[in-house]
């Protein structure tokens, strides 16, 4: 399995764009079975100006919501707890402070963890297909 996060920053604008080219080629071409690709919603309009991405987004695209505040307390406790590790309560309620929307309206649902800090990366959509086998 390949696993790409923040895939978006292939298109930052400091990247040059045969560097692109070729990274974008490399990860399409990966001879694993699965690849993962972690990309901003907002970065499609990029990301489906590549043949080979845009195939991919269409056919094997997984969307992935905001976290609710639960969710997010044991993506954050549950690790240690599995390590017998004790994770002190005012991280915690920092890492959902930091990660609760920061706006009202028109945000994620409440309830959900989403606009802010840690996890404004939440609504993210992952996109996974079979590579070429070896």
């Amino acid at each position: 399995m390949l696993v790409v996060d923040q895939f978006e920053e292939v298109f930052a604008r400091e990247v040059d764009a045969e560097e692109r080219r070729l990274f974008i080629g490399s990860v399409c071409a990966a001879r694993e079975d699965l690849v993962v690709l972690g990309i901003r919603a907002d970065f499609y309009p990029h990301a489906l100006r590549h043949p080979l991405l845009a195939a991919a987004i269409q056919q094997s695209q997984v969307v992935v919501g905001p976290m609710t505040v639960e969710e997010l307390r044991r993506a954050v406790t549950e690790p240690a707890r599995r390590a017998k590790l004790d994770v002190e309560p005012a991280l915690v309620e920092l890492v959902l402070r930091e990660s609760l929307p920061r706006t009202t309206g028109s945000g994620p649902p409440p309830g959900s963890a989403g606009s802010g800090g840690t996890q404004s990366r939440a609504a993210l959509t992952a996109q996974a297909w079979r590579g070429p086998r070896a």
